[in-house]
């Protein structure tokens, strides 16, 4: 009977490999990438990780279709989608999700089957989005605006983080390295702001190279976000810092490792390389401490212009410009505003 399944039949998740013939073959047209005679599918280009998203936003309506015993799985994708089926969806949604995550499976669900249905009207369906994006509460640019602080700000934070470890007589030595490698995190996000996971993913020798007395960001295309290679100097002004986290702090965090020669920048408590989730909880929680709200890393990405542009400026720079890009253009801003312009 539609709308008694309990609460983890409605969080079941169907990945394309179970989903109906019909939709498998849309999805894999709309991803199809093109070539010198064939244009692309609409979704071409996105990066593996957007893919995955939108797939498992899409894969959350088949399911909760197939536990309300709504799929059938001959039916064309956008037969499936009535006004009274999605107000039922979304109903169920509510119940188990934040107002934010309802918000991010519509859109899901709309930008996919706007791939697998082109020729349909689906302006009632965005409507609908348009409602819920209303009833979400604060914009999310204002939310950020609340957020944000400079980029002179982290750095500080991130040096007095650093400043506190190599000072303290209370702390373990394990503990004070965990400390100091936060404070360089931070203030490299700074310095040069990379998304979360190019900056987890620095490996000295790869990403992290060294060329005489200097170091380097280097960071192929494949890895980046815009597919464009983040070639960089490590900031001058950290190149002590880092060479004292190399040379003394870091190899605390190494012993306790049970693999020998793990080659990952930043290490964690058990000697292993940071993952991402790790580096973002460590970031947010000092950023918290400090400044009353957390500044999660990919705010980093908008500090460099805080107090210099508008937000909407700020915004668009964070959604559109390269990575090598900002982080260039913030270290020009930064001497200037040093130099007293």
């Amino acid at each position: 009977m539609p709308g008694s399944g309990a609460g983890e039949g409605r969080r079941r998740c169907l990945p394309p490999a179970a989903w109906p013939a019909l939709d498998r073959a849309g999805w894999a047209a709309a991803t199809c990438p093109g070539d010198l005679l064939l244009d692309g599918g609409p979704a071409a280009q996105l990066k593996p990780g957007s893919l995955d998203t939108l797939a498992d936003g899409y894969g959350r309506w088949l399911g909760w279709l197939a536990g309300e015993a709504r799929l059938d799985p001959d039916a064309a994708p956008a037969a499936r989608v009535t006004r009274e089926a999605v107000m039922a969806y979304v109903a169920d949604l509510r119940e188990i999700n934040a107002p934010q995550t309802v918000l991010g499976r519509v859109a899901d669900l709309v930008t996919v089957l706007r791939w697998l249905a082109p020729e349909q009207d689906w302006g009632w369906l965005r409507a609908i989005l348009a409602r819920l994006r209303g009833r979400v509460g604060t914009a999310p640019q204002d939310r950020k605006r609340a957020r944000l602080r400079s980029a002179h700000e982290l750095l500080a934070l991130g040096r007095q983080l650093m400043d506190r470890a190599a000072a303290s007589t209370t702390l373990s030595q394990r503990r004070r390295a965990r400390l100091y490698r936060d404070g360089l995190m931070i203030a490299l996000l700074a310095a040069r702001p990379l998304r979360l996971a190019n900056l987890v993913q620095l490996t000295l020798g790869r990403e992290l190279v060294r060329h005489g007395a200097d170091w380097w960001l280097e960071i192929p295309g494949a890895d980046t976000k815009t597919g464009a290679p983040i070639e960089l100097p490590f900031p001058a002004e950290l190149v002590p810092a880092l060479e004292s986290y190399l040379a003394s702090w870091q190899p605390r965090l190494a012993q306790a490792g049970r693999s020998v020669g793990c080659s990952a920048l930043w290490l964690s408590n058990r000697g292993r390389g940071l993952s991402g989730q790790q580096a973002y909880s460590q970031i947010t929680a000092h950023t918290r401490d400090a400044f009353g709200r957390p500044v999660n890393p990919h705010l980093f990405l908008a500090a460099p212009l805080l107090g210099h542009r508008s937000f909407t400026t700020t915004e668009r720079f964070y959604n559109l410009a390269r990575v090598t890009e900002a982080a260039t253009a913030w270290h020009d801003l930064l001497e200037n505003i040093a130099d007293g312009d």
